[in-house]
């Protein structure tokens, strides 16, 4: 008797799609060797470029990759990781993730993290994050 009412009420608690539009901006006058990287707990998602293809920013330019998170089976977690070093050290690292209802868009090092939304009652749900290395020490 309880089946039937799960079933009827998954569909309520389940996620939709995020597209996360992200953008590394270098504000720095020297090149910067950059690692990113992607992954899920819960869900899936997928990012174009492939993360490990972006290799460095040059000077005072930016970089922009786009991921989607979905949740096919009603609940999501996953993450887009940032680091960036100067051929010496680690400089800057941030990461996004987005889990269940919610969002960690976090600076560890070196940066500023700016976030737009665009997410209205139903249908589509995408954020603009814009990271910015202007932080150094």
């Amino acid at each position: 008797m309880l089946l039937p009412f799960l079933l009827i009420a998954l569909p309520a608690f389940a996620q939709r799609d995020l597209t996360m539009n992200v953008k590394i901006r270098n504000a720095s006058s020297l090149p910067l060797d950059v690692v990113l990287s992607h992954g899920f707990n819960k869900g899936r998602i997928s990012c174009d470029p492939t993360p490990s293809t972006i290799n460095w920013i040059p000077p005072a330019a930016s970089v922009s990759i786009k991921c989607l998170a979905t949740a096919p089976y009603g609940n999501r977690d996953g993450w887009l990781k940032f680091a960036a070093n100067d051929r010496r050290k680690v400089i800057a690292s941030a990461a996004m993730r987005v889990y269940g209802p919610n969002h960690e868009f976090k600076c560890y090092l070196g940066c500023t993290i700016h976030d737009h939304w665009s997410c209205g009652d139903t249908g589509p749900c995408s954020v603009a994050i814009e990271v910015v290395t202007d932080r150094f020490r």
